[in-house]
């Protein structure tokens, strides 16, 4: 990775400011195109703006960068009364908090990642004359994106069909991805703090989002109590201080770090976040799919449809399914040809970086000729 400019640092390349909060969908793929920028364009200036929410901030705290956060915490439309009041001030003031920073720091262009926080920042750059760049990890575009999209704002695309936009300012690009180093199963092991050996049965990696869905956390549980699941491990990625084991099940304390429980997984049962899904392709572990029914317009529920349409795994309705379905296609998964981070998959993450620069700063458009390409 390039080395990370301050702030307060000259740079002779581009400005760019990148705008992502509410969870890590949003956050972590904002951070992972930073970091292709780092290695790509060590040249080029990012600031980044978060919103005030504890789980913004130490997103970018663990991966060690500086963010600006603005003095709002959610969506003005949602809550009682007194949150939406409270709210709306807030995106007042976030709008003239990032307004004053472009108009001082004058960046070549805004990128917003999603989430209420790019709601403030894509007025604020409109207002200042800052070009403006939406990248909608979701296949169904999302409030924000469909009132940028309305303005001419080009919209960047992580899967190849969003559905509620189209246009010819639509451009598909994929969604960044972090890289993560493939460990030995004992190395993996280790770093979750068990001490004996890995199992030698299956091992499923229970993935409920950044805000570690509880739901999911329950359902992992309840498979692994059925005696066709007893030489199984399911590995629960959770919100906890400390790992935790409860028999087959080990509920694994908060790792911003994915590359050990992806190294050991055999398959996954996961939420249906973006940029989780994202994940889970490009690593090649089989997944079943189980969507939270409450995402704003229902973007899970499509985001498993085009994940499972591409060939990576299944989905699971929790609302309509039994959980003998579930535990059936559980066992069909481990079956899936399980496709190793390969050469393939590391070209796949440069692409996704190089395409969303290009949208961003077209050639020619860069002041000072790449030397990481």
């Amino acid at each position: 990775m390039g080395q990370k400019k301050t702030p307060l640092e000259e740079t002779t390349g581009m400005k760019i400011a990148i705008v992502a909060g509410g969870t890590g969908g949003h956050v972590v793929p904002a951070i992972a195109f930073a970091e292709w920028i780092y290695e790509h364009h060590p040249e080029t200036e990012i600031r980044f703006y978060c919103g005030s929410r504890p789980l913004e901030r130490e997103i970018f705290r663990s991966n060690g960068i500086p963010s600006k956060v603005l003095p709002i915490d959610g969506s003005p439309l949602s809550g009682n009364i007194f949150r939406r009041t409270m709210r709306s001030s807030g995106l007042f003031l976030s709008t003239f908090t990032c307004m004053r920073d472009f108009l001082t720091w004058k960046p070549d262009a805004c990128l917003l990642f999603g989430g209420y926080v790019s709601l403030p920042a894509l007025f604020a750059a409109r207002f200042s004359g800052i070009r403006s760049f939406v990248h909608e990890q979701n296949a169904v575009a999302g409030k924000v994106t469909r009132l940028a999209a309305s303005w001419g704002v080009p919209v960047l695309c992580g899967w190849k069909t969003c559905r509620k936009i189209e246009g010819q300012n639509v451009h598909y690009t994929g969604i960044p991805v972090r890289n993560f180093r493939y460990l030995p199963p004992e190395d993996a092991w280790l770093k979750l703090n068990c001490k004996d050996k890995p199992p030698a049965g299956p091992i499923v990696l229970v993935l409920g989002g950044s805000l570690a869905s509880a739901t999911i956390n329950v359902l992992a549980s309840r498979l692994a109590e059925l005696e066709q699941f007893s030489g199984w491990t399911f590995l629960v990625a959770s919100a906890r201080e400390e790992t935790v084991r409860r028999g087959n099940v080990i509920i694994v304390s908060r790792m911003w770090d994915m590359g050990p429980l992806y190294s050991l997984a055999d398959c996954a049962i996961s939420r249906g976040g973006a940029s989780t899904l994202a994940e889970l392709a490009l690593y090649g572990i089989p997944s079943i799919i189980v969507p939270w029914k409450d995402a704003s317009d229902d973007h899970q529920t499509e985001n498993a449809r085009v994940f499972a349409g591409m060939g990576y795994g299944l989905t699971w309705e929790e609302d309509s399914e039994s959980l003998e379905k579930l535990a059936a296609r559980l066992q069909k998964l481990p079956s899936l040809e399980r496709r190793k981070k390969s050469v393939a998959a590391a070209h796949e993450t440069e692409r996704t970086g190089a395409a969303i620069w290009d949208v961003v700063f077209p050639k020619g458009d860069v002041a000072v000729e790449s030397t990481g390409l």
